[in-house]
């Protein structure tokens, strides 16, 4: 009996061994994974940066040569005005061609300048995203707001779907009431995400008529993330498939095949479950199910009553 007793609490400690080094080995998978996804983004974010950075170094310079140019005609109003060289100047200037021009100058400065602003927020953006995107985050899990990180996930892949879809969010107000690690769910996100944009691209699709949705609502005890596309559709044979290690129906130097199996892993270890649904040809739809835990104001309530 002791002898028994011996083998099977050794047999319990290497089955613990063995559990601690399975879930190692699938922590070091996961930041692998999202450091190669930060990788492949990086062209396209620092395409997204330049765009924006270009246009507001344009509209600086220009914005140096009016500012130039005002001041000038400016100290050459004042000289004759204070002089009383050239009264009849001074009049005659304010009813030329020149100071149409000046003001016109004037509106298109304060355009530049809103323009401005506006890649500056652009940049802001991107690179706020990315950092939350890229951030391991705290060890365990948070309440964490789920429209946040959608919509991060859909800036840092903006590369990847602006010139084949449009994006349509329908998120419910409020969501945060997600336990879970944001940057994994994260993840789960951009995969999908991308998924939809080469899914439409390769239904031929044009700009105009690709269409990647994402939907968030929750149930009773669920918070449920939907992501549509009206790409090519997935054959019946292939839906099993999907989710295993190194499947892919890509070429060559674009998909892994490790993308939906890390996403389900992911929702997997996070008490979720992910379900497809799709028409070859038409549409694809991915269904991601959290646990859903009650906001602390909604908790309190519930109390109370």
């Amino acid at each position: 009996i002791a002898a028994s007793i011996r083998i099977r609490d050794q047999l319990e400690e290497e089955n613990q061994e063995l559990e601690l080094a399975v879930q190692a080995r699938t922590a070091d998978l996961l930041r692998s994974r999202r450091l190669e996804a930060i990788g492949e983004m990086a062209a396209g974010v620092a395409h997204e940066i330049n765009t924006p950075t270009q246009f507001v170094g344009d509209n600086l310079t220009f914005l140096r040569r009016v500012s130039e140019q005002a001041y000038e005609e400016w100290n050459n109003l004042c000289r004759d005005a204070t002089e009383g060289s050239n009264p009849d100047g001074v009049v005659a200037y304010f009813q030329s061609p020149e100071a149409a021009k000046l003001l016109k100058r004037k509106h298109e400065a304060v355009a530049a300048i809103d323009d401005s602003l506006e890649g500056v927020n652009r940049i802001r953006d991107i690179v706020r995203s990315l950092r939350e995107f890229a951030h391991p985050g705290v060890q365990g899990r948070e309440t964490a707001n789920i429209n946040r990180i959608i919509e991060n996930a859909v800036t840092v892949t903006r590369n990847e779907w602006k010139n084949v879809a449009r994006i349509e969010l329908r998120l419910t107000e409020s969501l945060d009431a997600a336990r879970c690690s944001p940057g994994e769910i994260g993840q789960v996100l951009v995969n999908l995400i991308v998924n939809s944009a080469h899914a439409i691209k390769a239904a031929g699709r044009t700009v105009d008529q690709g269409v990647i949705r994402i939907t968030t609502g929750r149930s009773e005890d669920a918070l449920a993330i939907k992501v549509y596309d009206n790409g090519s559709g997935i054959p019946e044979d292939h839906k099993r498939k999907v989710w295993d290690q190194h499947f892919t129906t890509k070429d060559v130097g674009i998909g892994t095949g490790m993308g939906l199996a890390i996403v389900r892993n992911i929702v997997e270890r996070h008490e979720g479950t992910i379900t497809l649904e799709s028409e070859l040809g038409c549409w694809t739809e991915f269904v991601v199910n959290l646990p859903y835990v009650l906001p602390i104001d909604e908790t309190a309530h519930q109390e109370a009553a």
